[in-house]
């Protein structure tokens, strides 16, 4: 807040101030001369007291206030250059970190960790360095704890003392050395509220103050920082909503397009959509070329086993090398079946999956049944997909021109 000089005492702080004509006063915040008398600068619309020494001890106290609250901008400005530097420090840590997810020795887990750590005290360093002159207190409280569980997180990695860790453990130190000032700040502010407020408040809103009552200010001032908190508010999230979009989609292209999948984590996602009998997450699995036509084999093969709700279980699949492809061998339910893997670019994808064949005599039997029961729609649905209904119809033409009704007895059967 700017100090204020007059005649009568020079500057407030008790050095020898630019004088003035006597009986007036200079406002420090844009030099112009008013009457003693005068409440508010006709300028700037800065609250003016009395000289000095004029008014006695509640002059003295304006004077003590304006120090005070002077020095603890200087310890909450520190405090703010140091969010500003936390920001871009660990906004640059989470792109390092989203960079490094694309290198296969970096654990997936462990990295995607790193990433939501650095990114979440990336977007806290940036809504405090916005809202501390709001809220000093509760956002250096939030800060120190967050960087506390980063150092802590750090601590128990792969790489326990190292860069990371210290810078980590450094923030976490400042970050609780500040929570004492800030909450003095706040005790402050919260004792000299109008004057606080007043130091933030534009020229226009300090103007619009002339010639009012005091409760009239005061409810104006607080009108001015309820909308300069709800400013910062909604700038500090959009800032650290674009931050943690950025981080989000980086992660998820690096993870998915960039980073080369180890096969193992691919095996390992089949067998556990396998094991859920999901046919859409073993379909996921497929390359896309053949994703529709394999999968609808694949259901085709499970209903001749008699699995369509429930499949049986796979396990510790056995690799061969097949030519351009991988095979993953299981044991299910005591007959074999192989699933084909193919790299396409950074991903691995299954080509095929080769199941036993079903047993026959179930699929005779149903046929049979179908037969017996004279019912065309059944005997069609032993076609493929494709040619089902032109089945259906030809069957029952057919019939008709014999005239099957019912279908004759089928005496005899023989498979070759």
């Amino acid at each position: 807040m700017p100090m204020l000089r007059s005649a009568a005492s020079g500057s407030p702080e008790g050095g020898e101030g630019e004088l003035s004509i006597e009986g007036t006063i200079t406002c420090d915040g844009c030099g112009a001369v008013q009457p003693e008398s005068t409440p508010v600068c006709e300028e700037c619309g800065y609250e003016l007291p009395a000289a000095v020494g004029g008014e006695g001890d509640e002059d003295w106290l304006r004077h003590s206030a304006n120090r005070e609250l002077k020095q603890a901008y200087k310890r909450i400005n520190a405090v703010a250059l140091l969010y500003r530097f936390g920001a871009v420090g660990y906004g640059l840590a989470a792109l390092l970190a989203v960079a490094a997810l694309a290198r296969p020795e970096v654990p997936r887990t462990g990295g995607v960790v790193v990433v939501v750590l650095t990114t979440a005290l990336g977007a806290l360093m940036l809504m405090g360095a916005i809202q501390i002159l709001f809220h000093p207190f509760a956002w250096t409280v939030a800060i120190a704890a967050m960087a506390t569980v980063a150092a802590l997180v750090h601590l128990v990695g792969p790489n326990p003392f190292g860069l990371a860790f210290l810078v980590a453990g450094v923030l976490a130190v400042l970050a609780w050395s500040a929570v004492l000032p800030t909450f003095r700040f706040h005790q402050l502010i919260e004792a000299h509220k109008d004057r606080y407020i007043l130091h933030h408040a534009s020229a226009r809103t300090r103007r619009s103050l002339h010639n009012r009552t005091p409760a009239q200010r005061h409810r104006r001032l607080l009108g001015a920082m309820h909308r300069a908190a709800l400013r910062a508010w909604k700038i500090s999230a959009v800032g650290a909503g674009i931050l943690v979009l950025a981080s989000a989609l980086g992660t998820t292209h690096v993870l998915k397009q960039v980073r080369p999948q180890v096969l193992s984590d691919a095996v390992a996602e089949f067998e556990s959509a396998w094991n859920s009998s999901s046919l859409v997450g073993v379909r996921k699995a497929f390359d896309e070329r053949v994703r529709t036509a394999y999968s609808r084999r694949l259901q085709g093969r499970l209903a001749g086993h008699g699995w369509e709700g429930h499949w049986p279980p796979i396990a510790d699949g056995k690799r061969r090398e097949g030519g351009d492809r991988t095979w993953v061998d299981y044991d299910l339910a005591g007959m074999p079946m192989s699933v084909a893997w193919h790299r396409e670019g950074q991903r691995w994808t299954v080509l095929d999956v080769k199941l036993p064949v079903p047993p026959f005599e179930p699929t005779l039997d149903r046929f049979l049944a179908a037969w017996g029961a004279s019912d065309v729609r059944q005997l069609s649905s032993f076609f493929t997909d494709d040619s089902r209904q032109r089945m259906y119809d030809s069957i029952r033409a057919a019939a008709e021109k014999r005239g099957w009704n019912p279908f004759p007895t089928i005496v005899d059967t023989q498979v070759d």
